[in-house]
């Protein structure tokens, strides 16, 4: 076979092959050796020396250790020694492309026994190598996220876990509260992680930017930086110190993926690169999306094992303070229920006023039992959607006076007062309406001192709704209550006054929504609390919904 051929054969073949002299110095070289190694044809690798050759790389045995070249199997081979084999790791300085090679040299000899040459062959495991790579990354991510439920943790162990496989610094972001917050900043070097961090916390995210990570997070879509132009981003900087916190860290690759959620983007993570050269590619983007998922899905279910462990609590509670609230009417049914029969099963003329008490708190009672039950009722009606209205042209000047004069029977030591003048129609559902009205007047009978006042105002501001105020001079409620007063099961603690079920705000809000309203709660600067009931007066959007409507607008409201 004559060198032409041999040469066209060897340039054909997919691994590489490089010839040297007992100099060590490379006298052949085929394409795939030349491209293997950066260079665009042979003829330009054998031109260069071999220790600039050399300079062009980065050596790394499969473990990650730096690989000593004397230990090259070529280098052995010219020493005569055969069957030496190495994976050799190699990064390209000039591109920081990051490749993977099997390397095998067999020495030639001279038909004295000598070494004459070393043929080396290099086989591309690149791919290979990289999909190892990767599956035990994820392998190893996916048990640090299925170790714990605490996913702060876990999502920076996996953090600290990239910068071993994939990146020289990655950062996570949650988004929270409409903002996005840091939890994790992870680098290869213990030294430059502190300016990492103190880059992602010192300056905001700005949604504004056409990249970045809090465009990542809107539209959840990833980017891909391959190369960063260090000046250009250093003059992009918004401060001299933020960039040189940018300098410092000498990003060189960057690719920022959504934390992808079904009800959304969480947040985002961050791989970069800096002293290692690397570039990423679209492979790499897409493994770190692929963990960026498997993070989105344990901070998901931490999300929701939590909202579920508060659910369990929250229903203990509930028991817990219904069970009391149940057994208290129950007792006193059943004491002066015992009363009234002795009475009755003595021999002598019974004590009517005696059976005519008892009979009264055993009616007290029973109503009171009654509207513990009718709570609860309802509660289970609007999250099942099965609470319809019926509503009608009511005037509501008499039935406030309804509640209030009801509301004075049952108290001596308040002074209610009711401003309203008539008549005044609205499209309402009378029945859940007076419920709303007497829940908020009992509240502010249970919640404010003796000899205080308990206003009841009726306006129409204009033609289109009316608006029912109650007002108390109580305590009022502390600042750190005021935002889940309206939340199912939630009370408000404070002093001696009695605890409830945590159901009466919670319900007359819901009814308030049901008619198109609202109900909003005001703490006026002289004490006490304003509840503020505003309905339309022509009924939910012009007219009162349908009863299929309404309970679709109810299972919606308590999701």
């Amino acid at each position: 076979m004559t060198g032409p051929q041999l040469d066209a054969i060897l340039a054909g073949v997919q691994d590489g092959i490089t010839v040297q002299d007992t100099a060590g110095r490379l006298i052949y070289a085929n394409l795939a050796a030349a491209q293997m190694v950066g260079f665009a044809s042979p003829e330009a690798l054998l031109a260069a020396p071999l220790d600039a050759v050399l300079r062009r790389f980065e050596l790394f045995d499969e473990h990650g250790a730096p690989f000593p070249v004397e230990r090259l199997p070529g280098r052995l081979a010219l020493q005569g020694e055969r069957g030496h084999e190495a994976i050799v790791r190699y990064r390209i300085a000039a591109t920081g492309d990051e490749r993977w090679a099997v390397v095998r040299a067999t020495p030639l000899l001279d038909a004295a026994g000598r070494v004459t040459r070393a043929v080396n062959v290099f086989q591309d495991v690149t791919e290979q190598r990289r999909a190892e790579e990767a599956l035990r990354f994820l392998a190893e991510a996916s048990r640090e996220l299925a170790g714990s439920l605490d996913y702060e943790t876990t999502v920076a162990n996996v953090a600290r876990l990239a910068v071993s496989h994939l990146a020289d610094w990655c950062a996570v972001v949650i988004a929270e509260d409409g903002a996005l917050r840091v939890i994790a900043v992870a680098h290869a070097d213990p030294r430059q992680a502190a300016l990492a961090r103190e880059l992602q916390e010192r300056y905001p995210f700005y949604p504004e930017l056409p990249y970045g990570t809090a465009r990542v997070v809107q539209t959840g879509a990833p980017e891909l930086y391959p190369e960063i132009d260090l000046e250009m981003s250093i003059a992009a900087m918004k401060d001299a110190e933020q960039a040189r916190l940018v300098q410092a860290l000498g990003l060189t690759s960057a690719m920022i993926v959504p934390l992808r959620t079904r009800e959304g983007c969480r947040g985002a993570m961050t791989f970069a690169t800096a002293q290692s050269g690397r570039r990423y590619t679209a492979a790499d983007l897409a493994l770190a999306q692929d963990v960026a998922d498997r993070c989105a899905l344990a901070i998901e279910n931490a999300r929701l094992y939590r909202q579920a462990q508060a659910a369990v609590s929250q229903r203990d509670e509930f028991l817990s303070v219904a069970a009391h609230e149940l057994k208290t009417p129950v007792t006193s049914l059943r004491g002066f229920a015992h009363v009234a029969l002795r009475q009755l099963e003595r021999d002598e003329q019974p004590d009517v006023d005696l059976i005519r008490r008892a009979l009264a708190v055993v009616d007290e009672q029973t109503a009171k039992l009654s509207r513990l039950v009718t709570r609860l009722l309802d509660r289970s009606r609007i999250e099942s959607g099965q609470l319809a209205l019926e509503p009608a042209a009511t005037d509501l000047v008499p039935l406030l006076e309804s509640v209030v004069s009801a509301a004075r029977m049952t108290t001596r030591q308040h002074a209610l007062e009711l401003q309203a003048t008539g008549p005044l129609v609205a499209l309402v559902d009378a029945l859940r309406l007076e419920q709303v009205v007497r829940n908020l007047v009992d509240n502010a009978i249970k919640y404010s001192p003796a000899g205080s006042a308990i206003e009841v105002e009726l306006v129409a501001p204009d033609a289109e709704i009316v608006r029912i105020a109650v007002r108390d001079y109580g305590p009022g409620i502390p600042p750190e209550h005021r935002d889940r007063i309206f939340e199912r099961f939630y009370q408000v603690r404070e002093g001696k006054a009695p605890a409830g079920m945590g159901l009466g705000l919670y319900l007359s809000r819901r009814i308030a929504e049901l008619h198109g309203g609202q109900l909003a709660a005001e703490f006026p600067p002289d004490g006490g609390t304003r509840f503020v009931l505003t309905l339309p007066r022509a009924g939910r959007q012009g007219e009162m919904a349908p009863a299929a409507e309404l309970a679709h607008h109810a299972r919606d409201a308590v999701q």
